[in-house]
């Protein structure tokens, strides 16, 4: 996670605060373990109550210092590459919860392939989060798109906005909006 949180920083710390301001005043989130989802968490408002739910032990961390916010870690294996918890037992804190709010990332995405990751039990969590979530917000770099990875895990359609960076090619922009699908550029 350390090496993938020093590429395309620029674009990321975009991305993060674009994200910042669609967040819903209150509820229920989900951050998924991303440095992304670490910028957010560094940066969250004080003025909003939250209940984060996260799989990702360095987003746990940024989120602790937050008066404003209750974090519930999910359980699970640690994968040490990305610093998530994953597989039965984070599948089933999972399952016990109802999101008003994920926030995403991915791999990859692209029209044909939908939603991809690079881990099978990765991939699990996130097919979950799409189910449970009211409202599903996908952070990635535009650069990600169009690429696939070997696992997949949904659908362009599953998701309620996108929040990229202005990079994202007109066409790229008028294929995902065939999908309903409010992007929003940082």
């Amino acid at each position: 996670m350390a090496e993938r949180s020093k590429i395309k920083t620029a674009e990321k710390e975009r991305i993060a605060a674009a994200a910042l301001e669609h967040l819903p005043d209150s509820g229920v989130l989900f951050m998924e373990a991303a440095s992304i989802s670490v910028m957010i968490a560094e940066r969250l408002p004080n003025d909003r109550d939250f209940l984060i739910a996260t799989n990702g032990l360095l987003v746990a961390q940024a989120l602790s210092a937050r008066k404003n916010v209750e974090v519930l870690m999910i359980g699970g294996r640690l994968r040490s590459r990305s610093m998530s918890t994953v597989d039965d037992w984070a599948l089933e804190n999972l399952r016990s919860l109802h999101l008003d709010t994920a926030l995403l990332g991915s791999l990859a995405y692209s029209s044909t392939a939908g939603l991809t990751t690079g881990d099978a039990a990765d991939a699990a969590v996130k097919r979950l989060i799409l189910r449970i979530a009211e409202t599903n917000i996908l952070l990635a770099e535009a650069a990600k798109y169009g690429a696939i990875s070997v696992c997949r895990y949904g659908d362009i359609g599953d998701l309620d906005m996108l929040i990229t960076d202005d990079s994202l090619s007109d066409s790229a922009r008028e294929e995902l909006l065939e999908y309903d699908l409010e992007i929003v550029t940082a």
